[in-house]
């Protein structure tokens, strides 16, 4: 059975994609590659796309999935080695962007076939320009799709885990900060000292824990840029512009 993209890996596509309800010419080429719904064209096979067309959001979905079948089989076929989902979406996204033959000679899918997972991720930021320029776009895109294939790698686990550890933290914080107004009104009845101090520890570890928590979210920023550099140099090394 051919593998399919998840409804993850739909949405990121769709995100960075963006919906058009109405056909739009193309800017170089004009209604000879006319634009509708998630990035349609004609090309892509039906419907074919023409001036004055509309369509709906759950329709543009549906062209979306039938359009996504050829890429989906290009990054099946060219896989030598399994892959998990997330990191099938990721491709898969990937090559719908750069198209199959670009896929196919990029630096992801070689790695990903020698088994380096860690700079499959960081050469997705490879592709980041169009004729000759890099894109912001682009950039945002190769990122959401590095993070999308390397969710369980260190970086982006100790970037979700200093998040969610602030976020625990403060939460947390508050808590103790409650529990001891609680205290100190149960002190008007009888002496509980020893709580006190207890809730008081407990509270400078809760603080402790938002501030690493910052930290920890910082570093995992940190190691990320340094990915993309990593990632840009090895590209000029290696396919030298080819996006």
């Amino acid at each position: 059975m051919a593998r399919r993209i998840s409804d993850k890996g739909l949405a990121l596509i769709k995100r960075f994609e963006g919906f058009r309800a109405k056909a739009y010419p193309d800017a170089g080429y004009g209604w000879e590659r006319a634009t509708i719904g998630y990035g349609h064209t004609s090309a892509a096979g039906a419907p074919k796309v023409v001036k004055g067309m509309t369509v709906t959001r759950a329709e543009a979905g549906r062209i979306l999935r039938k359009d996504l079948r050829k890429y989906e089989r290009a990054v099946e076929r060219a896989l030598k080695v399994p892959v998990e989902q997330h990191q099938f979406d990721a491709m898969v996204s990937l090559c719908f962007n750069i198209g199959p033959a670009g896929f196919r000679r990029s630096s992801v899918l070689k790695h990903v076939n020698a088994g380096d997972d860690k700079r499959a991720a960081r050469a997705f930021m490879g592709w980041t320009k169009s004729n000759g320029k890099v894109l912001k776009g682009l950039v945002r895109r190769r990122r959401a799709e590095a993070k999308m294939f390397a969710n369980t790698s260190r970086t982006y686990k100790a970037a979700a885990t200093g998040l969610a550890g602030t976020g625990a933290s403060m939460g947390a914080g508050l808590g103790l900060m409650g529990g001891e107004v609680m205290d100190i009104a149960r002190e008007v009845s009888y002496d509980f000292t020893w709580g006190k101090y207890l809730l008081l520890a407990l509270m400078i570890a809760g603080i402790g824990g938002i501030i690493w928590g910052f930290v920890r979210t910082i570093w995992a920023k940190a190691d990320e840029r340094r990915a993309e550099k990593i990632a840009h140099d090895e590209w000029m090394a290696g396919e030298g512009g080819a996006a």
